[in-house]
């Protein structure tokens, strides 16, 4: 019995201790400003979110960040909730390698205006950097394990007006490498579906599958590729 009594004390300790360190010790402000300084040293940009954090603990600990901002000179990042999930060590240690986040109901804007037109057929089309876009993911994704996007909004500006890609769901699992997801792209009245999979240690090659479904229709159209 004793032995009961002592092990079921060190479960409720377990329990209570993080609710305790974070209710009585734990400095919010000096918290949300050290994730980010964080992820600024990692992703070139200005990023901004509200001073609110709310903090989840159980099961696993996790932050919610309220309205966060990504600036730079081409893209414009807003997400109006951002889940990151972590562990109670690194959360103690003030460790911020984070297991994965969760961006729900995202817009990001890309302005291609602002980009020169021969830049883009040459960067883009004719010649294309094939390892310059990989380190290019690789920047933005090496923080997470799993990225992964709900309900998402890509919004293109281009001279010959915008394009929307709308009710973008995807999952960016980094340890594998595996890109998947769905999206809707109105201009073409299409649903399209996404796999792709690392043949290599990074995001330089891939294979690619994806599926076109025309609404209204029977018709499918599939690509494959690397």
């Amino acid at each position: 019995m004793k032995i009961i009594h002592y092990l079921s004390f060190i479960f409720i300790t377990i329990l209570i201790f993080p609710i305790i360190y974070f209710t009585f010790f734990f400095d919010s402000e000096n918290f949300k400003n050290s994730i980010a300084d964080y992820i600024s040293n990692k992703i070139p940009g200005d990023i901004r979110f509200d001073n609110k954090i709310d903090l989840i603990f159980f099961p696993n600990p996790k932050i919610v960040l309220n309205n966060l901002a990504f600036l730079d000179k081409k893209v414009d990042l807003n997400v109006v909730n951002t889940e990151i999930n972590s562990n109670w060590i690194n959360i103690l240690r003030g460790d911020f390698k984070f297991k994965s986040v969760k961006f729900i109901n995202p817009t990001l804007s890309l302005n291609l205006k602002k980009i020169n037109q021969s830049d883009i057929q040459n960067n883009y089309f004719l010649h294309a950097n094939v390892e310059n876009n990989s380190k290019f993911l690789d920047q933005y994704l090496r923080i997470f394990e799993k990225i992964e996007i709900k309900n998402g909004i890509l919004k293109i500006l281009s001279h010959s007006g915008e394009h929307n890609l709308e009710k973008a769901n995807f999952i960016f699992n980094n340890l594998e490498k595996q890109i998947s997801g769905t999206f809707s792209f109105q201009n073409l009245n299409s649903d399209f579906s996404l796999e792709a999979r690392s043949k290599s240690g990074n995001y330089e090659s891939m294979s690619v599958s994806i599926e076109q479904k025309i609404l209204n229709q029977k018709e499918k159209i599939f690509l494959d590729g690397v």
